[in-house]
């Protein structure tokens, strides 16, 4: 006997969410035959068919082997019957699941296992493929002996759409990674199972714009694919990543303490300085990186704010940077904060000062030009640096503002030298940074301050960066428009870059200036001294004027003065200064190269006590 004890009574009992699986209705079958008897020729014909040409998958396993099975369920799996009946279950479930299988059939034959539970199995396909398969069954005596008699169905399609449903909810559609939905599911589960710490990253990749406005848009998806590929390689299974805005990165590392996660953010910043060739060009990317912990930080909003606040400060130390986040670092962060919230009214408030510093001609000892430093005096906090309050006026976008006061104050004061015999010559230098030189609205707000102040834009000197230099195409074109203005045109900083003499030479440059950090870290070495040499003579061959900063000693400026150096700038002839303040001193600071330059050996060592 096929179902000889077999309890039709109990099937009337299956819940509606069991009919659901059932779904071609095995029950209805089963229910039916309690109205024959399965003992007469009739039952049994009548059982045949319905079982037979059932749409649901039917089977009887008996010691872990299929004893019956009907054409559907052997259909799912690409056989015939008569190839699967008398075969071990496990061979058609891929192994991953074959522990769970013999464990619920042991489950289920000892009554440890509620009847009509739904099992979910990953079947093998004859042809090789996985059937996702949800089986129903409960235990029965056949033939004398203990067994299973089940139903499955076939859900491929249905587990497919749930993985679009999926992919779509939880991943980004462009990289294929994790989108902020899925790694908020994961943070939370993480918290949920643990009170351990965990790393969180936060990754800037600092060129990538760049990379996209000279290479062009598919260029650059291509590089971020590649290096996104790469990235995954480089992290462990449980670990999440997820593209955030443009050019950021989240990475979380359940599994990483603070040691872990400062290993794997070095390790990171290695990956992605390495040159990605991207179709015929070969290309290299920076990053910085924030690191945060839980559970200092509790949620993922947190997570995200403290590693992004880690992250901007790191960017202050340099490009392939970590900095891992503190309390020292948010109230660093809440001050700049108040600083840009006050910035923004400085100029009203009238906070803001002009400052000099003169650039002093080595052959003539005479003042050949000032540069114009901006600084602050806050009502609450004082004098801030610049070097404080520029770089959160770039980030916060206040710098046109405050650089187009300066120029207008500069252009001021080159009106009132007009009348001035003295001082009619002397050309004033305002510094540009890459940010305002990428503005587009620059060239034009340059033109308003010179037409509304009537200044001789002839006697206007603008110093610009060397990255903004090596952006060549970009720098060509805006540096061009301000040479026909009449505007002379400075690189400052020279030396602390990447670029040659040779790559700026297409630039229309009027000077360049010997980075401070030679003359003052360097001079004391041969070697620091060979390389003043040199670009003090391949300048020269290109016909620039060279400008030394940072000039403090004697020695400096006597060296200097011997190597062709044409002007020079620093503490030995004056600290940046008011105005009214430096044009006091001139006249002591024109006597300084008369009197001590190329001074006897002797003298060397003795340095001028002014009193400016």
């Amino acid at each position: 006997m096929l179902l000889e004890s077999f309890n039709p009574i109990v099937c009337l009992h299956i819940s509606s969410t069991m009919l659901d699986f059932l779904i071609d209705g095995l029950l209805i079958i089963i229910v039916l035959i309690t109205f024959f008897s399965i003992r007469t020729l009739r039952g049994k014909q009548f059982y045949k068919l319905l079982v037979n040409n059932s749409l649901s998958g039917f089977c009887i396993v008996q010691k872990n082997r299929f004893v019956f099975m009907n054409r559907h369920f052997a259909n799912m799996l690409g056989y015939k019957v008569d190839e699967i009946v008398g075969q071990p279950v496990s061979k058609f479930v891929v192994d991953s699941d074959i522990e769970k299988l013999e464990e619920n059939i042991h489950n289920q034959l000892n009554h440890k296992r509620k009847a009509y539970s739904v099992s979910h199995y990953k079947g093998i396909h004859k042809e090789g493929h996985t059937v996702y398969i949800d089986f129903v069954g409960t235990s029965m005596i056949y033939k004398g002996s203990p067994a299973i008699i089940g139903t499955a169905i076939d859900v491929t399609e249905r587990r497919q759409i749930e993985k679009l449903k999926e992919k779509l909810v939880y991943f980004d559609a462009f990289s294929n990674l994790p989108n902020f939905h899925f790694l908020e599911k994961k943070v939370s589960e993480r918290m949920e199972a643990s009170n351990a710490p965990f790393a969180f990253l936060v990754i800037r990749i600092n060129n990538l714009r760049s990379i996209e406005s000279t290479y062009g848009y598919k260029i650059c998806q291509e590089l971020l694919k590649s290096l996104i590929h790469r990235v995954k390689g480089s992290l462990g299974p449980s670990d999440v990543i997820v593209r955030h805005m443009d050019n950021k990165l989240l990475i979380l590392l359940p599994q990483a303490d603070l040691a872990m996660g400062e290993a794997i953010a070095q390790m990171l910043i290695s990956e992605f300085n390495k040159p990605i060739k991207v179709e015929n060009s070969i290309l290299q990317l920076s990053s910085n990186i924030g690191i945060c912990l839980y559970p200092e930080t509790r949620t993922l909003s947190e997570l995200i704010e403290n590693g992004l606040m880690a992250l901007r400060k790191s960017r202050e130390k340099g490009i392939n940077h970590y900095l891992v986040f503190s309390d020292e670092i948010r109230g660093l962060i809440e001050q700049e904060n108040v600083i840009e919230r006050d910035l923004s009214k400085a100029i009203a408030n009238n906070e803001l000062r002009v400052y000099y510093q003169p650039k002093v001609d080595l052959l003539s000892g005479e003042i050949s030009g000032f540069e114009a430093l901006m600084r602050w005096q806050h009502p609450i906090f004082g004098f801030i640096p610049p070097d404080v309050f520029i770089p959160i006026a770039e980030r916060s976008g206040l710098i046109m503002a405050i650089s187009e006061w300066l120029l207008r104050e500069v252009c001021l004061v080159l009106n009132q030298w007009r009348q001035d015999a003295k001082n009619h010559s002397i050309r004033i230098s305002i510094n540009l940074s890459p940010l305002q030189m990428l503005q587009p609205e620059l060239v034009q707000s340059i033109k308003n301050v010179i037409t509304e102040t009537g200044c001789d834009p002839f006697l206007l000197e603008f110093e610009i960066t060397e990255s903004f230099a090596l952006e060549k195409s970009l720098a060509v074109e805006k540096l061009s428009e301000f040479k026909r203005m009449g505007i002379h045109i400075s690189l400052d900083d020279f030396g602390t870059g990447y670029s040659s003499l040779s790559q700026i030479n297409d630039l229309p440059l009027d000077k360049i200036k010997i980075d401070q950090s030679f003359i003052r870290n360097r001079f004391a070495d041969l070697e620091g001294r060979m390389i003043i040499s040199t670009i003090l003579a391949m300048a020269k061959g290109l016909q620039l004027i060279v400008v030394a900063e940072g000039v403090e000693t004697i020695e400096q400026l006597i060296f200097l003065q011997e190597n062709g150096c044409d002007e020079a700038q620093g503490y030995l002839f004056s600290r940046p200064r008011p105005l009214e303040e430096i044009l006091k001193g001139k006249a002591a600071i024109e006597k300084i190269v008369h009197n001590y330059g190329r001074a006897r050996l002797s003298n060397l060592s003795i340095k001028p006590k002014l009193d400016l």
